[in-house]
């Protein structure tokens, strides 16, 4: 949300962030995700998940090898 600056020089030319937004942002999100909708994960979540079912999977056939030794 943002507020005109009460001054004559400036007046209707400048807006002052307020914390307003971050609070709508936040009411936004928690009514999105009551109704369940989410939109498709951002390309850094793809990413960061597909490198942890990587890890994972290594670490799985890392398990496998020193159960068979």
């Amino acid at each position: 949300m943002t507020r005109k600056k009460k001054t004559r020089s400036l007046a209707g030319k400048l807006s002052i962030k307020t914390g307003g937004g971050r609070e709508a942002a936040r009411a936004a999100r928690q009514s999105a995700r009551e109704e369940g909708r989410q939109g498709p994960p951002s390309r850094h979540h793809q990413k960061k998940r597909q490198q942890r079912k990587l890890q994972a999977a290594r670490k799985m056939n890392r398990d496998e090898q020193n159960s068979d030794a």
